[in-house]
């Protein structure tokens, strides 16, 4: 078994015996999250040490939210001009005309 499929494994696993984890966590995170050691991959915290820390445990301690929004931006851009660009051959071709 591949490491990423024992992950999600662990994940799942995990989700499924915590209401704390089935409630508020994305199954990717949560796998990111185990990847990681529960630990912040910027400052090296531990954020699912105490409670306090954990009520900061979000995804943007796995990829700056600025620099994951840039990034889906470029993806969602190029969708946005394919979602137009398919928009406007329907209207323009014969059939519906």
């Amino acid at each position: 078994m591949s490491y990423e499929n024992k992950l999600q494994e662990i994940a799942t696993a995990l989700r499924k015996g915590s209401p704390y984890f089935k409630a508020g966590w994305n199954i990717s995170a949560l796998q990111a999250f185990i990847r990681d050691g529960g630990c912040c991959v910027y400052c090296g915290k531990l954020l699912l040490n105490t409670w306090d820390a954990a009520k900061t445990a979000t995804i943007d301690h796995l990829l700056p939210a600025n620099e994951y929004w840039e990034k889906e931006f470029q993806t969602a851009r190029m969708r946005f001009q394919d979602a137009v660009t398919q928009y406007r051959q329907y209207k323009e071709s014969p059939a519906t005309a």
